[in-house]
Parts: C-alpha cells; structure tokens; sequence
C-alpha cells in the first residue's frame, strides 16, 4: 500500500523549536538513505493521522514529496509520548530501486480452527514475520487459514508458502 503525505523540510534540531512545531500540530521527521544525510522534515499531524489510520496492520510505503521531489520510504522508528500516545518522532528509510530490505509483515489469521470448535485455544505466537526482499516483493500481510487446524497441531514457518527466490524469512523453519 503506497501512501502519499505532504512534507515541509526544516532547518532546526534544538529541542525548543521541535516542542514548537508539535504546539502547532506537526510532526518532526527525518528521511534518511544509505549514504545519504538525512533531510529534516515536518509533516502535519491531522493530514498525516487520516493516512496513517488506514495502513494500521498492514504494510505500508510511504511517498513523501517534499518541495516537489518525491521520496518513497518505509517508517523505520517512531517515537511515541508514553501517557498521550501521540507521535513525537518518525524516521523514515528511503527505499531505493534493487536493494532489498528488510521489514517486519503482520499475520493475519482467518476461519475458526477445529480445534477450538472442540473445546482448545487457539494460541497465535507470532503475529510478525521479518523478510528481506526487494520492496517490489513485499507481501501486504501472511494469511494463514487455521480452519483444519485440531488440538496439538500447529503451523510452522516452513508451513507457509514464500517464493523463496524472492523472499527471505529472517525466522527458523521450525518456529511456530
């Protein structure tokens, strides 16, 4: 999913003048690259939430223009205030053409195991799988119908079909 978000560059890293760009509702930002400097930037917190909302357990790219030059990244970290829970930081990895990277990929589970139907729980252990790929061959999300599952069985990572010539699980075949 690419999402398209409006960014001014900035000038200043002294903390007073960050607190200043949150009291007018935006976002400090940076985007950096690989042998790059990073670019300094603010986004608007409200246009930024209204984008984000809808990329929330999926994987997301992110192309950000800046002074008309567009840049397509991925949100490596971002700072979170612990008690408001609003953003105080992003930094976004610029993605470049022909280099892989490597990104976490939510799991998504779908129908009602036969074991539950039975009396069990279904346990879900690993709700992200790291890979590395070119950011063409990202999938969107792990589907994993647990439907024929019984009580006892499990799926492993060697369970899920990956085209391995593109995708590199960054987990042991034999972890559940």
């Amino acid at each position: 999913m690419n999402l398209k978000v409006e960014a001014q560059k900035r000038t200043t890293k002294k903390k007073s003048d960050l607190k200043q760009l949150r009291n007018e509702g935006q976002i400090p930002a940076i985007i950096y690259g690989q042998g790059k400097d990073g670019i300094l930037i603010n986004i608007n917190e409200a246009d930024f939430f209204k984008i984000y909302r809808n990329s929330i357990g999926e994987v997301a790219f992110f192309d950000i223009d800046v002074e008309g030059k567009t840049y397509t990244t991925v949100i490596r970290e971002k700072q979170v205030h612990p008690l408001t829970r609003k953003i105080l930081h992003i930094d976004f990895m610029e993605l470049r053409e022909g280099k892989p990277i490597t990104i976490d990929i939510p799991v998504q589970l779908s129908g009602e195991a036969e074991g539950v139907k039975k009396g069990g729980v279904l346990e879900f252990l690993v709700r992200n799988i790291q890979v590395t790929c070119l950011p063409k061959d990202v999938p969107d999300a792990i589907q994993i119908d647990v439907t024929d599952l019984d009580m006892g069985d499990a799926i492993h990572v060697a369970d899920l079909e990956f085209d391995l010539d593109k995708v590199d699980v960054n987990l042991s075949p034999e972890t559940t």
